[in-house]
């Protein structure tokens, strides 16, 4: 881990952050073929729990990526995706647009990650390689 101390960011930024992306990385250790999308929620839930946020829910922690027809991006209907109540398996070759965000929690700070990861015979493969750490320029 990486310490580094912003005097630009607004408050609580670093704390936050370092939860969003412990708790992503919770759901790419979970992301496996045969895994409910319920237990990979629940890994994401279970860091952001353990951060003293027990009281912050989000519908998803990720949405599946393919092929939509109209009148809705999704194909109509709920995104197939990471959800709570979701028995969805997953399977080698899905891919997820994954995200981890802790916004207006009532603690200072917000932060967003958001990566597309394939989910590969042996795991999650997130396909965007750039850093998921804030960037000031």
């Amino acid at each position: 881990m990486v310490t580094r101390t912003y005097s630009f960011l607004p408050p609580g930024t670093e704390e936050i952050e370092q939860v969003c992306i412990e708790a992503f990385e919770k759901v790419t250790e979970k992301i496996r073929p045969g895994v409910p999308a319920h237990k990979v929620y629940q890994a994401w839930q279970d860091r952001v729990d353990a951060a003293g946020l027990a009281h912050y829910r989000r519908h998803h922690c990720g949405y599946m990526v393919g092929s939509a027809f109209p009148p809705a991006w999704c194909g109509g209907g709920v995104p197939r995706g990471l959800r709570h109540n979701s028995n969805l398996r997953l399977r080698a070759g899905m891919v997820f647009h994954l995200m981890s965000w802790l916004m207006d929690t009532g603690r200072e700070g917000n932060y967003f990650v958001s990566d597309p990861a394939l989910v590969t015979e042996d795991g999650c493969e997130v396909l965007t390689k750039i850093s998921q750490q804030v960037h000031v320029v």
